[in-house]
């Protein structure tokens, strides 16, 4: 699928106001934004999480993005659920080169690492469908972890024998 999927706040996110290229990024938030639908940006209603999942789930990528400084360093903190989020629906990933988990997603196949939107875009346009299934196969480990709680189930016996152990 040739779009981008972000949700997230309008107004913590500049970069959408500036976006302009090829590929689709579909906005859900529950605020309709200033910006008006054209051929590069569709503002969609906010979900429930299920409900979210589910849409982010008809294909795309999840642009898991940001674009200020101090953003960064909030974002740093957010990213685990955006990208883990995204990744239990089941679609590639489209993330900042040196973020938090660039090296993870670089290294799993799970989508894109870039510098730049315009990066992502030219990517998402030259992405064939062959290499798309290709990511969402690498995905469906990850995707059945989070959905089953592996993660949290791992966190949880660690830290009992951590603290048993002492």
């Amino acid at each position: 699928m040739k779009k981008m999927l972000f949700t997230g706040n309008w107004n913590r996110f500049p970069f959408l106001e500036s976006y302009h290229g090829k590929t689709i990024v579909e906005h859900f938030d529950y605020q309709k934004p200033p910006r008006d639908d054209d051929s590069s940006f569709i503002w969609r209603n906010g979900f429930k999480p299920i409900q979210l999942m589910r849409e982010l789930s008809k294909g795309g990528y999840g642009l898991v993005w940001c674009d200020k400084e101090y953003l960064e360093r909030y974002y740093s903190m957010n990213q685990p659920h955006k990208l883990g989020f995204t990744l239990a629906s089941g679609i590639p990933v489209i993330v900042r080169n040196g973020c938090v988990h660039s090296d993870f997603v670089r290294e799993k196949g799970l989508g894109y690492v870039v510098d730049s939107l315009e990066e992502a875009d030219n990517l998402v346009q030259n992405t064939s469908d062959e290499e798309y299934a290709k990511m969402t196969s690498n995905i469906a480990p990850y995707q059945y972890m989070l959905l089953n709680g592996v993660y949290t189930k791992k966190l949880l016996m660690d830290t009992l024998i951590c603290v048993l152990e002492k």
